[in-house]
């Protein structure tokens, strides 16, 4: 996290400097000048493990639009990180194949970080006894039972919302042993289940790798 402090530092600038601006939340000029913020502190890669991080970033500009709904900050969030996307190189892989991926999971992840509530419509029921016996393996087993008929890209963002739905469920626990948890159980699912395709020696680290940044900063979000 420390190489994106001096990002949290720029954004921060940008988010005041945005109070005089007058301009349609998605408007051409805003969503370049905050992209190219963006782009340039990551120097023009962006990893997997970088999404969630940005995507955080990027609801904190929006969040300075109180004047605006939710619909249209996260209309602005995917402007913004679209073109992020596009403007940025993905390491060891073409951006053919990752920039369709990244700019799919986006609009989900924008959803966390603009309303906390987001869980509670997710068609998961979590058993009720869990609170009491949580244990990663019931869980992943659970999960996995959605997956008979194989794991997709498409898949990975409902997996980490159940997955952060059960860590939440447990309430004689710290936030980091939740954040333990819902990573334990993400580990689980994703080693059990098999992707279409591509070799699981290659897509596992970059689904456990996301997923682990996309809790950390939901757990930091959900602190606040």
């Amino acid at each position: 996290m420390k190489k994106y402090s001096k990002l949290a530092v720029t954004l921060a600038i940008s988010i005041m400097s945005f109070s005089t601006l007058n301009a349609s939340p998605v408007s051409k000029e805003e969503v370049d000048f905050y992209a190219n913020q963006i782009t340039e502190r990551i120097k023009g890669e962006l990893g997997w493990s970088e999404i969630p991080i940005v995507v955080n970033y990027a609801c904190k500009i929006i969040d300075s639009w109180k004047n605006f709904s939710i619909a249209d900050r996260k209309t602005g969030i995917i402007a913004i990180l679209d073109k992020v996307i596009d403007d940025t190189d993905t390491p060891f892989m073409p951006d053919d194949i990752t920039d369709p991926l990244m700019k799919s999971m986006v609009s989900a992840i924008a959803d966390l970080f603009l309303t906390k509530d987001v869980l509670d419509v997710l068609d998961f029921p979590i058993p009720k006894d869990f609170k009491n016996k949580a244990n990663c393996e019931s869980a992943a087993d659970l999960i996995c039972k959605r997956f008979d008929d194989g794991f997709q890209w498409s898949d990975l963002f409902y997996i980490i919302r159940v997955s952060i739905k059960f860590g939440l469920e447990v309430d004689s626990m710290t936030w980091r042993e939740r954040e333990d948890l819902m990573n334990n159980i993400i580990d689980i699912v994703i080693d059990r289940t098999d992707t279409p395709y591509l070799p699981d020696a290659f897509t596992d680290p970059i689904f456990k790798s996301f997923a682990h940044s996309l809790i950390k900063e939901f757990v930091e979000f959900l602190q606040k």
